[in-house]
């Protein structure tokens, strides 16, 4: 919607103007279209190979750093300053998040500084005036990956080519798209513009940003007419305020047929440059004053001076509140995804590292899951019922099965079958656990209704041993430990049992009308039921040590 508006006012507004009349033929349309076909390619295969390249000290090494907002930002801005392309760098961090290696908070921080990153590449034209040439950098790398791709059939060598021929598809895509505009772009005269309001600056520079896919080349044809005096410094201060807004193009792009971490990543972008262009143009006159009190005079160094402190002000402006953004990026673009399972939807079935890591986190989110159920059925909430909640329990276990069924085809080291035997046998206890509790609901039912003071009392004490289970289940599953807490626990479970169970004789002995034979199997159950979801953590646990060995 916001392209379709900008679109009828960039129409509306040079109708009249002589822009329309530059020779838009020499456009090819048919390279355009090439080029999207292996961009869209290039980001597929090389998103296939990260997952599965990235072993755990790869992760470990990414995670490390961009362990933070800040050094995620820095990390992003080194990056795009030693590649030279913020488009490069964005695309690839996109592959990262959409691959679950970095969280998306931090991917959002890595490209807040690859915006600042990508004017480098203003200071290079600008001071020693270097020009990149993508072909040369392209070329070689898909030729390398292609041929390795095929006659590497299989392992790690397949893999690194894999990766390797899909950053060369990508970025002959990109160029592809360029060359569909390059004709047209090297014909542009831009003192058409010579007159005309300052938003018409930002509306051009956006478009051929967005055409060529490069705000760095963008900004090398701007200092170029800067150079030239076709326009002056403020208006290639809007043309630069609209070349950033352009290469979110490339971002958006990404995030056809991705997945929704891959989307929010993508889109982050845009709200990021869509914002700092805002407070950019509000204090336009300002900036260009600070940087001549400043003391720089030449017109092309205060223009890439003026690139690098809007983008610097963006990263300062939003990083306090790049958590703010993140919860507003995950409430409005929807997960597409099963209604249960979070982590297993996403797994590349020929990595079985990161399937079994998947796995692991869905299993331990499984458990909580299967803990607050079994909880509601004492402590009943609006909403659907306990029992209804349990089915929808049994739907996620076999969703959980189903997803993890496609990794399991791979050869597996008895390490790695034992973990997986661990995981599911903690699945199914945890199941069990709620099945205990809907099994004797009626049994429960009966007893909160009774009129014997006493029955009742003993009720209520069970009622309230149950919620004291729960609160210190769930401090054994926030610590994520397996010892002490876990042996007290179980002795617990065990000593109350024995408790409740001579009570219930005992009220039997002083009223024979009690229904001894529902009460015992009542607490029997809630019995069993601790001790399945205490075995499910158990094994949960006793997995992580199988990965650790």
């Amino acid at each position: 919607m916001a392209f379709f508006i900008l679109y009828i006012i960039v129409e509306h507004t040079f109708v009249a103007s002589d822009i329309f009349y530059m020779d838009w033929s020499q456009i090819d349309v048919w390279k355009l279209l090439a080029g999207l076909g292996l961009f869209l390619f290039g980001i597929s295969l090389l998103e296939e190979a990260i997952k599965s390249l990235a072993g755990r000290s790869f992760k470990s090494f990414l995670q490390h750093q961009t362990g933070n907002p800040i050094k995620a930002v820095i990390a992003g801005a080194l990056t795009t300053a030693v590649m030279q392309s913020s488009s490069m760098v964005i695309l690839l961090v996109m592959s990262f998040t959409g691959a679950g290696i970095i969280g998306l908070k931090n991917g959002i921080g890595m490209i807040l500084g690859a915006n600042l990153g990508t004017t480098i590449t203003g200071w290079i034209v600008t001071l020693l005036g270097f020009k990149i040439n993508l072909e040369s950098f392209y070329i070689p790398v898909t030729a390398i990956g292609s041929l390795g791709f095929i006659f590497f059939s299989d392992g790690r060598l397949h893999l690194l080519s894999k990766l390797l021929f899909g950053f060369g598809m990508m970025f002959m895509g990109l160029h592809f798209m360029k060359d569909g505009f390059i004709d047209f772009t090297q014909n542009a005269d831009l003192s058409v513009l010579e007159g005309k309001p300052l938003i018409l600056f930002l509306l051009f520079g956006f478009v051929l940003a967005a055409a060529i896919r490069s705000s760095a080349a963008s900004m090398m044809i701007f200092i170029t007419s800067l150079a030239s005096g076709s326009i002056d410094l403020m208006q290639a201060g809007f043309l630069a305020i609209g070349a950033d807004l352009g290469t979110t193009i490339t971002g958006l792009l990404g995030t056809i047929n991705g997945n929704h971490i891959r989307k929010k990543t993508g889109w982050s972008q845009f709200y990021i440059n869509v914002f700092t262009a805002i407070f950019t143009i509000i204090l336009i006159k300002p900036l260009f004053g600070i940087i001549a009190y400043a003391g720089i005079k030449d017109p092309l160094v205060a223009l890439v001076t003026f690139h690098s402190t809007f983008n610097l002000m963006g990263i300062v402006l939003i990083l306090p509140f790049l958590g703010k953004l993140t919860d507003l990026l995950d409430k409005y673009i929807s997960d597409d995804q099963p209604d249960n399972a979070r982590f297993l939807p996403y797994i590349n079935s020929k990595d079985v590292l990161s399937s079994l890591d998947a796995l692991e986190a869905e299993t331990l989110l499984f458990i909580k899951k299967a803990s607050e159920i079994r909880k509601i059925f004492f402590v009943y909430t609006k909403g659907k019922t306990p029992t209804e909640q349990y089915y929808d329990l049994k739907t996620y276990e076999n969703e959980i099965f189903n997803l993890s069924a496609m990794f399991m085809q791979n050869k597996l080291s008895a390490a790695e079958a034992e973990k997986i035997q661990n995981l599911y046998s903690s699945i199914r206890s945890a199941t069990l656990a709620v099945k205990d509790i809907k099994d004797i609901i009626h049994n429960m039912d009966e007893f909160k209704q009774s009129v014997n003071d006493e029955v009742f009392e003993m009720f209520e004490n069970i009622m309230e041993s149950e919620k004291i289970f729960h609160n210190e289940f769930e401090v054994l599953i926030q610590s994520n430990v397996n010892g002490e807490i876990m042996e007290d626990l179980i002795l617990q479970n065990e000593k109350n049992y024995t408790n409740i169970k001579a009570h219930a004789f005992k009220l039997y002995n002083k009223y024979m009308d009690i229904d001894l034979a529902s009460l015992l199997n009542m607490v029997r159950e809630m019995r069993d039921s601790r001790k399945l979801l205490l075995t499910a953590y158990q094994q949960y646990c006793g997995s992580l040590m199988v990965n650790k060995n």
